[in-house]
């Protein structure tokens, strides 16, 4: 049972909004494994999923605005707490960026048969993998009535400052 004032607040609604923004991301790498023989095309649909990344951390923020630690001000203290996804983000979208450059600047036919670019999409498909759980795990984490208990929050404020 969600806490009165997260369910309250519509946090239901931006965590379904986080979890299409992360199916969509999904089909972007679905359909970015198709092979195009259209560079623009691809070109977009890279720009549209690196934008589409920057979107999900923006709603997790929204997500986590809600909560009593950036109502009292303690963004350091969520950043503690969130630590692992903001690290998982960065790395999964530059591993995203590293592996999609290349095939941006060579032909599809030669970029297909390349071995260590099969690996890189091996590495890329297992980061997302990682980069989608991290998300769900987070926001659900969200979820807990601790943190929106504005005494627990407080003393640590208190200690901080």
């Amino acid at each position: 049972m969600l806490p009165v004032s997260y369910a309250h607040n519509g946090q239901v609604v931006r965590m379904c909004v986080l979890y299409l923004e992360l199916l969509a991301d999904v089909a972007f790498n679905a359909v970015y494994g198709v092979t195009f023989t259209d560079q623009m095309l691809l070109i977009v649909i890279f720009v549209m999923q690196i934008l589409l990344r920057v979107v999900i951390l923006f709603t997790f923020f929204i997500l986590l605005w809600q909560t009593e630690l950036l109502r009292i001000g303690l963004l350091g203290m969520a950043f503690k707490k969130f630590k692992g996804l903001f690290i998982v983000s960065c790395v999964c979208t530059g591993i995203l960026a590293a592996v999609r450059v290349p095939r941006l600047q060579g032909s599809t036919d030669e970029y297909l048969w390349d071995a260590g670019q099969r690996a890189g999409h091996v590495i890329h498909s297992f980061a997302s993998v990682v980069f989608y759980y991290a998300y769900v795990k987070a926001s659900l984490r969200l979820s807990l009535p601790d943190f929106y208990k504005p005494e627990l929050w407080a003393n640590a404020a208190v200690e901080i400052f």
